[in-house]
């Protein structure tokens, strides 16, 4: 989780950095998660949303608003004040899968957002249940071509479903897909053996996996919690696989209508 926290101070110097004659914050902010409670961009939020209450005296808000693969939290954010009292906890999959993967968007992530900052990066390890007959990810996709069709995965998220139909595509195995509002609502299924294959980032998971109750058969990057889990490249598929979904980047960001209130503007620590 420590990468979490490579811009967090930059979060804090922002929020804190507008002037006195604004008297920010005088209520409770509000930080946006758009996926449930359990979610990787929930648990950081949880972190962050912690430490600015500290720092700034005042409450902050959790507020969890899942569904449409995170849309339905981002747009709220968009159409909220620009007055710094609602933030989002950004996350990939809702800030860019969606405006990439729908005909219609419902905002632009390059005209309807203000960055404050970068919170961290991610990663995701490919998950089993037990009872597939697979120790490494070569012997899954060994008998997923054997079996087509018999093996479930959930999703998420769109980088979930992303990552499973990139491997999937590149190793000629076909899956099942179920999908879910987010990682926390696949996870018991994945323990109950309802579906058996999930790509994840959640610590959860991974705690499962240690417990002997999942198996990790590989990362998309090396990963200091599971460093005997191997890479993606060590276990035989070319990482430039996954180029659009390594490493996702999550961050705060308000309304693009906040970087025109005089009160907002720190032009030295926004990100754009």
């Amino acid at each position: 989780m420590k990468d979490f926290f490579a811009g967090f101070a930059v979060a804090l110097l922002f929020l804190t950095s507008i002037p006195a004659s604004a008297q920010y914050p005088t209520k409770p902010i509000h930080l946006i998660v758009p996926f449930p409670a359990g979610a990787i961009s929930d648990s950081v939020g949880r972190i962050v949303g912690q430490a600015l209450s500290v720092r700034l005296a005042q409450p902050v808000v959790i507020d969890n608003k899942p569904g449409a693969d995170g849309a339905i939290g981002t747009l709220a954010v968009v159409k909220s004040p620009p007055d710094g009292y609602s933030l989002l906890v950004g996350a990939p999959s809702a800030i860019l899968g969606v405006p990439t993967l729908r005909k219609n968007a419902p905002y632009h992530p390059f005209t309807d957002f203000t960055s404050v900052t970068l919170i961290g990066r991610s990663n995701f390890l490919l998950y089993v249940h037990p009872s597939v007959p697979a120790k490494t990810l070569g012997e899954l996709i060994t008998y997923a071509r054997a079996n087509p069709e018999k093996l479930s995965y959930g999703s998420g998220n769109l980088i979930t479903i992303l990552a499973t139909s990139q491997l999937a595509r590149a190793t000629d195995i076909k899956l099942v897909h179920v999908p879910y509002k987010g990682d926390a609502q696949v996870i018991p299924d994945l323990l109950a053996g309802r579906v058996q294959v999930l790509f994840s980032s959640t610590v959860t998971a991974l705690t499962h996996a240690k417990e002997g109750k999942l198996r990790a058969l590989a990362a998309l990057q090396r990963s200091s919690l599971a460093p005997e889990v191997p890479t993606m490249t060590e276990a035989g598929i070319p990482i430039s696989l996954f180029s659009s979904c390594r490493s996702p980047m999550y961050g705060l960001s308000l309304p693009a209508r906040a970087s025109k209130q005089k009160d907002l503007r720190q032009n030295s620590l926004r990100l754009s």
